[in-house]
Formats: structure tokens, sequence, C-alpha cells
């Protein structure tokens, strides 16, 4: 059965499902890191990783694995910014890298999930609220991200940046999962 122009572009939102976008080049130019579906009418974006020595492709982060086949809950401050942004996809569709690219960052679902390069281990870390746009430091030792519109800073290793119980502080963290900046008025 033939289908139709119209058609194939809905199904395949113009002919942009399946093709590789937003690359990181490791330091060393051995990896490429981008985001792309599994096929050309899938809408869920994966991480992938390609050796550019050998072409061989990996796949770092499946969201359909890492939510255990359920469907993606997207928070409404990630909605907002999918269309600010004009991000129709599902899935990943944004991820962040360390200066060396050793620790790759994520949201999926409003969780935070990071991917160690070195060996492509996934992790979803206890961060506070809903995350948007996570992003590691240049040492990969944290993350920030946006959780109900304040600033927060959890340790690639899922612990809190200072030792403590109590909430967090503007101007320091007296500890919990992660440290909170309030939103800045205006």
């Amino acid at each position: 059965m033939r289908i139709s122009l119209p058609r194939q572009l809905a199904r395949t939102e113009r002919f942009t499902l399946g093709v590789p976008d937003q690359f990181t080049l490791t330091p060393d130019g051995a990896t490429v890191l981008f985001l792309r579906s599994r096929a050309g009418d899938d809408p869920v974006s994966c991480l992938w990783a390609l050796d550019a020595g050998s072409g061989t492709e990996r796949l770092l982060a499946d969201p359909a694995e890492l939510l255990g086949g359920a469907a993606e809950q997207l928070p409404e401050a990630e909605r907002i910014r999918r269309e600010r942004d004009r991000q129709f996809g599902a899935g990943i569709v944004g991820y962040a890298t360390d200066e060396a690219v050793r620790l790759v960052a994520f949201a999926l679902s409003g969780e935070l999930w990071t991917v160690a390069m070195a060996g492509g281990r996934v992790q979803r870390l206890p961060a506070a609220g809903s995350v948007v746009d996570p992003r590691p430091d240049p040492t990969g030792e944290r993350i920030a991200y946006v959780a109900g519109g304040a600033l927060r800073v959890i340790e690639a290793g899922g612990h809190p940046p200072h030792a403590g119980g109590g909430p967090a502080r503007r101007g320091g963290s007296a500890g919990g999962p992660a440290t909170s900046c309030p939103p800045t008025p205006g």
C-alpha cells in the first residue's frame, strides 16, 4: 500500500524522525554523542554514541527501557520549554556533558539521569522536584538543574554537595538532596 506524501510528512514529522541531532565530539575525537530515534517514524529520541574510528553505533540511553515501558510524563515546565524551543519530539530531547565528555546528563519524565561514558552506566539521581535543563559542571562532579523555578545542584554521584540535614538556604546549602537557590524577582 502506498502512503501519500502528506501522510509521510505527518508520520515522519517532515522526514526529521530518525535523523541524528545535537552532536558532541569527545576531546580526543574518538566518540560522537548524538540524539536520534530508532526509526524514521518513531518520535522518541534516544542517546547514542558513535565510535568515529569504526563507525559502530552504541545505544547509551533508551527512554522506553529507562521508564520500564511507561509513557513519558512531561512536567509543565518542560512542556513549556519544549514549546518555546519548538522541540516536538519525545524521550531525550536534550543533554549536556562535562568538559571532558565523561559524564552526560539529561532529563526524562522530570527525573535527572546520567550516563558515565566509561562503561556506559546509566543512573537516575535523586533530584528534588521535576528536573528541567540539567547541566554538569566542567569537572563532572556536580550537576545544576532547574526544579520548581529554583536552581538546584546535586553531586553527580547523587549525594548532596554539602553535609548537613536541614533545608536549603540562600547563600549556601544546609544539606538535603540538592542545594536550592530561590528564584530572583523580576
